[in-house]
């Protein structure tokens, strides 16, 4: 799998869980649109037309681009209401001409490039979670999940048998 979710974190900087080490390691590149005041929640609402109606609202989302000290790949740092996530973005091999053309671009159609790869990410995990758990569904109800038992070396394994082919 090329990206992923890496990390989550319960997002509190203080308090009875302790501090989130979610984002810890991670070098950030670019924070478009940052902070958590009323200012800054304000300039992550996106008005669809020109007379400021049909608006969508991010101000629970900040979003950060980072890397790791070394390695390629690209890291998004996303913190909302739910707390942290860290997904990997794989590295785009181009010399660096990409990554330089994401910085140059303004704050905001930044934060909106970030915004979109996010939730491609996130709805991907989400229709490989529904389609594994209609697969495995519909192997239950044909009667194909084949368990084995744990040996020496390795722990119970459980299986999805093919389904039987009826040749006429």
């Amino acid at each position: 799998m090329e990206n992923a979710l890496i990390k989550t974190g319960h997002g509190y900087e203080q308090g009875s869980m302790g501090r989130c080490t979610a984002f810890d390691g991670f070098t950030v590149l670019a924070a478009p649109l940052d902070g958590y005041d009323a200012a800054a929640r304000d300039s992550r609402v996106f008005n669809r037309n020109e007379n400021g109606n049909g608006g969508t609202c991010y101000g629970a989302y900040t979003i950060k681009l980072a890397k790791e000290e070394r390695g390629r790949d690209l890291y998004l740092l996303v913190q909302h209401g739910g707390g942290r996530e860290v997904w990997r973005v794989p590295a785009f091999y181009d010399g660096g001409a990409m990554l330089a053309a994401l910085l140059a671009m303004p704050e905001r159609e930044q934060f909106g490039l970030l915004m979109t790869l996010y939730k491609l990410a996130r709805n991907a995990r989400e229709q490989a979670r529904v389609e594994t758990r209609r697969e495995w569904a519909q192997a239950y109800v044909d009667k194909r999940i084949k368990k084995h038992r744990a040996t020496k070396y390795r722990g119970p394994r459980v299986e999805i048998l093919p389904p039987v082919q009826v040749i006429a």
